[in-house]
C-alpha cells in the first residue's frame, strides 16, 4: 500500500485448545453463563472449541491492545459449527474500551450495544461456517487503548432457532492501520 494509506491487520483468536485429555480456553469466561471449552474432532484432527449451549444466554470475552496507528475501523469474522442441520444462529458481539490513561476502574467499563449477525446453519452437520460483521461498534475506543470483546449467544432470542449447541472455533478481528 502507498504511504499514507491503510492496510488490514488481522488478529486470530482460537477459541480453545486440547491438551491430551484436557481442554482449556484462550478466552476469558464469566463466573455465570459461560461458554464451555470442549474437544471436537475425528480420528485425525482434534481441536478445542467453545460450546454455546441451547439453554439460554452464554458468553466469553477476549481483550487486546489497539495499535497506536489504528484508524478507527474494526471488522469481525466468527468461525463456528453446529451438530444441527436446521435453524438460524444469532451471534452477539459487544465491545468495551479502556483508555490506558483512564482514571476510572479500567476493568469495569460498560459494553456498547452488541452488533449482531444471524446465519442459517448448513444442511451438513459440523460444517465450519464464517459469520461476518463488516464494522463493529468502536464508541469509546482510542488508539493504544484496550479493546474488550464479548461474544455471546442467547438461545431464547427469537432469531436464534437452532435447537442444539453451537461451537465457536475462533474469532478473527481485522484492524485497519496506517502505513
Amino acid at each position: 500500500p502507498p504511504v499514507g494509506g491503510t492496510m488490514n491487520f488481522p488478529l486470530y483468536f482460537a477459541a480453545a485448545a486440547v491438551f491430551g485429555t484436557d481442554v482449556g480456553t484462550y478466552f476469558d469466561l464469566p463466573s455465570a453463563n459461560a461458554a464451555v471449552p470442549v474437544a471436537k474432532g475425528g480420528a485425525n484432527v482434534v481441536k478445542g472449541v467453545l460450546e454455546f449451549p441451547n439453554t439460554g444466554a452464554s458468553s466469553a470475552q477476549i481483550h487486546f491492545r489497539l495499535p497506536d496507528d489504528w484508524t478507527g475501523i474494526i471488522s469481525a469474522k466468527i468461525m463456528w459449527s453446529s451438530d444441527a442441520v436446521v435453524g438460524d444462529m444469532k451471534w452477539n458481539l459487544a465491545t468495551s474500551f479502556t483508555d490506558t490513561s483512564n482514571v476510572n476502574d479500567p476493568d469495569d467499563n460498560a459494553f456498547n450495544t452488541a452488533d449482531t449477525v444471524t446465519q442459517t446453519v448448513p444442511s451438513n452437520a459440523n460444517d465450519e461456517i464464517e459469520a461476518s460483521i463488516a464494522s463493529i461498534t468502536t464508541t469509546g475506543a482510542v488508539a493504544g487503548g484496550i479493546c474488550n470483546i464479548k461474544i455471546s449467544r442467547d438461545s431464547a432470542d427469537g432469531s436464534d432457532t437452532i435447537a442444539d449447541s453451537v461451537f465457536l472455533t475462533g474469532l478473527e478481528i481485522v484492524l485497519r492501520r496506517l502505513v
